[in-house]
């Protein structure tokens, strides 16, 4: 493989999927990559053993390939400190130098962090980081990059489910002033109604949002009818797509909740 990667320069999509992949494997796989003259813009990395020192690899590998559009890490053994590392990396990419010095693994003041502007360069639009044994540290740090507004328009966090309700109280905030995220994955990380109530709440404020995954979060009649009202306060921008299977809410108030769900016009 690192032959092929050093000697080919049309590789478009990297898929590793469940390969066992290590952190030492990804350093020859991302160096031989980084020589190459490929325009790689998917790396799928899902299900492998990649931990916080693979995340600094990736972080070079995409100082190096700016241009990768998609990364995904669903499951692997990231944690706190991997996501950390990641999310610091993600951010050089996306500040402008002069606004660098501001970095931190922890997370900055949220009028800050909107204030700063995009950086150059930087095209990363997909990312999955689900399944990664994160707790709240690890969902702050998302948070703070989420509040910078980077070009993500997708984010996978499912089965995170190390997260209490006051870390997804704090993602949640963070999606409110988010203008570019349309679609992110919350599937199996036990937010139940008071979780639900949090989403909702989030939903009433964001306006950039169509579609959103709830599967399996324990959330029952008080949580689904928490989103029943954030979706119908949601003029002129609402969603296209809520999935909510594997939850205790009856097909009465599935239903409703499903005739809010609307196409948005182009």
């Amino acid at each position: 493989m690192v032959a092929v990667l050093e000697a080919c320069d049309i590789v478009e999509h990297l898929v590793l999927r469940n390969t066992g992949l290590t952190d030492d494997l990804l350093g020859s796989l991302a160096t031989a990559l980084m020589n190459s003259q490929s325009e790689v813009e998917m790396i799928n990395l899902n299900l492998n053993n990649i931990g916080p020192q693979g995340a600094c690899i990736l972080t070079h590998l995409l100082k190096a390939k700016p241009q990768v559009k998609g990364l995904l890490l669903f499951g692997n053994k990231l944690g706190d400190d991997g996501i950390c590392i990641l999310i610091n990396g993600l951010t050089e990419l996306h500040i402008p130098e002069e606004n660098e010095k501001q970095i931190s693994v922890s997370p900055l003041p949220a009028e800050n962090e909107h204030s700063l502007s995009e950086g150059k360069g930087f095209f990363l639009s997909e990312l999955d980081i689900g399944g990664n044994q994160i707790t709240c540290k690890g969902i702050e740090c998302v948070a703070s990059f989420i509040r910078q507004q980077p070009p993500l328009q997708y984010l996978g966090i499912a089965q995170s489910n190390g997260v209490d309700t006051a870390g997804w109280k704090v993602l949640f905030d963070s999606l409110k002033i988010n203008s570019r995220i349309s679609h992110v994955i919350l599937d199996e990380n036990q937010l139940g109604d008071e979780g639900a109530i949090l989403f909702a709440d989030m939903l009433k404020a964001n306006q950039c949002l169509c579609k959103v995954d709830l599967d399996w979060n324990g959330i029952g009649e008080e949580g689904g009818n928490a989103i029943l009202e954030s979706l119908q306060s949601r003029i002129g921008c609402s969603l296209e797509h809520l999935s909510l299977e594997g939850n205790i809410i009856s097909e009465e108030l599935l239903k409703k909740i499903s005739q809010q769900l609307k196409p948005r016009s182009t």
